[in-house]
């Protein structure tokens, strides 16, 4: 998927899920692999492995799988 092709947030919500996505983080060299991001009011709402919770339904949800 090219830069420009990639889904935005609902335009002043803030709200979104990244499904399947690879997570670097800030903790040396750790690598979450397949992990769904919960953003929410602009802030990260929750981290968990994709498959472990449904983020909720009003939620839009890109599928970061492969970026």
């Amino acid at each position: 998927m090219t830069p420009d092709a990639r889904p935005t947030a609902l335009p002043g919500t803030g709200a979104f899920a990244l499904e399947h996505a690879t997570l670097v983080t800030l903790r040396g060299a750790e690598v979450l692999h397949d992990h769904t991001l919960v953003v929410r009011h602009h802030r990260i709402e929750s981290i968990a492995p994709s498959g472990a919770f449904a983020p909720a339904a009003d939620l839009p949800r890109i599928d970061a799988a492969g970026w």
